[in-house]
């Protein structure tokens, strides 16, 4: 795809399951402070990120008072406890200076969104989340469309016809809006009264985080908040093997760290050259924007639908393969065995199956009975079989001549790559 007038082409990798995804409108852009802190306030400084926010705050509305205090709080901030210094800062700050600082920083007539921001609302998106208490996101759709979009917080949650049914796109801003000083999350207690007492809260993003694919950008990663929510969903989309993409500086995370963070929480890592002040960030969003993006997409645009069940520990040996077949958009989903004959798990497994282009029989040592009624049920749908073996295990009796492969070692990417070939090979025969 031909790169936007006076924007070099983004130099990273982008999935071919994201762009299927942005081609259909299934993406959700999750945006972080990163974003924000390009923009310029009438003073020529940039808009803060959330440490440079608390070092203000404590700068101007804590020292001047309490400058002990506000010597503890600079170290926590220097130390990266930035939830113990928002709790310090909160407690020592009334809300009506707080929400004066607020609206002074975030609602500076200077501040407007910038390019990047105006290039979000042409992407195909089923909504934007976001932790900045700025109103650029929403400005930005306003600028490029003409009016507003369905704007809200946690706190209107309740009072609004829900928005998974409802098909219009909307804003939500996870941490609260900087003209609602009630709204805004800033302390440790704030987060958790709202991670453990608000169930709306919680169910919007673990429906979004279940049923979309979220594109985080200007997010570093380290927000407790966040993490708590992705740890969550991580549990909850367990049968789920589609990811989620963190664009990130290159260097930030080694292979390892890769690895442990598209296991444990289905994020796949999209690193970017934070060179030129990060202006890859817009090129990434550039390239998704629609209907640019079209050009990316073969002309056949079929996934390939590859269903695994087995063991939840054979998980981990699985993922080198999922990632290589991610890689041809091919769409995959888990079954664990172990909850074998637990309520509605044999209906989903053969609603699973019907649904699926190829399944895939993952066997570990011990071997599982219940693995036995895998073929029958792949049979009756008429869908192939193919057997992964784990560490030197052997096909149980009923997989009959399903053809068998043992699992190669994590290193060997020309295993791994074979073993997805003929995965692919096998799913386009149904």
């Amino acid at each position: 795809m031909s790169s936007v007038v006076g924007m070099p082409r983004f130099g990273g990798d982008l999935p071919p399951g994201l762009i299927h995804d942005a081609v259909e409108g299934k993406c959700i852009l999750f945006v972080g402070a990163g974003l924000s802190a390009k923009v310029r306030r009438s003073s020529g400084a940039l808009l803060p990120t959330w440490a440079q926010l608390l070092a203000e705050l404590n700068k101007e509305l804590v020292e001047p008072s309490y400058s002990f205090e506000s010597s503890q709080i600079d170290d926590q901030i220097n130390r990266g406890r930035y939830l113990e210094a928002a709790q310090a800062v909160s407690l020592l700050v009334p809300k009506g200076p707080l929400q004066q600082h607020f609206i002074k920083t975030f609602g500076d007539p200077s501040v407007a969104p910038s390019q990047t921001h105006r290039r979000i609302p042409t992407i195909r998106l089923r909504a934007v989340l976001t932790s900045n208490y700025d109103s650029l996101i929403e400005d930005a759709y306003a600028a490029v469309e003409g009016s507003h979009p369905l704007t809200f917080t946690y706190a209107d949650y309740l009072s609004l016809q829900c928005p998974i049914r409802n098909p219009r796109f909307f804003v939500y801003k996870i941490h609260g809006d900087y003209k609602r000083i009630d709204t805004i999350i800033l302390s440790t207690r704030s987060y958790q009264d709202l991670i453990h007492y608000n169930p709306g809260y919680r169910f919007l993003l673990g429906r979004l985080f279940a049923d979309y694919t979220i594109v985080f950008v200007g997010y570093g990663g380290s927000d407790p908040d966040l993490d708590d929510i992705i740890d969550n969903v991580a549990v909850m989309s367990e049968r789920s093997f589609d990811p989620h993409y963190l664009l990130i500086p290159s260097g930030r995370f080694n292979t390892l760290d890769r690895r442990i963070l598209l296991d444990t929480k289905r994020l796949h890592i999209i690193e970017y050259d934070p060179a030129n002040d990060h202006q890859q960030v817009e090129a990434f969003i550039a390239e998704l924007c629609y209907p640019g993006v079209l050009n990316y997409r073969s002309s056949d645009t079929t996934r390939s639908r590859v269903l695994l069940v087995g063991p939840r520990a054979g998980h981990t040996q699985c993922v080198p393969i999922l990632d290589e077949l991610r890689t041809h958009n091919a769409s995959c989903s888990w079954s664990n065995i172990e909850e074998a004959w637990s309520k509605g798990w044999l209906d989903r497994l053969r609603t699973d199956i019907e649904l699926c282009d190829l399944v895939v029989q993952v066997v570990g040592k011990p071997y599982v009975p219940a693995l036995d009624m895998l073929p029958i049920l792949a049979n009756m749908a008429n869908r192939s079989l193919v057997c992964l073996l784990l560490d030197g295990a052997s096909p149980g009796a009923s997989s009959g001549d399903a053809l068998s492969i043992s699992i190669p070692d994590q290193n060997d990417r020309d295993g791994i790559r074979q073993i997805s070939e003929l995965l692919l090979v096998a799913s386009s025969r149904q």
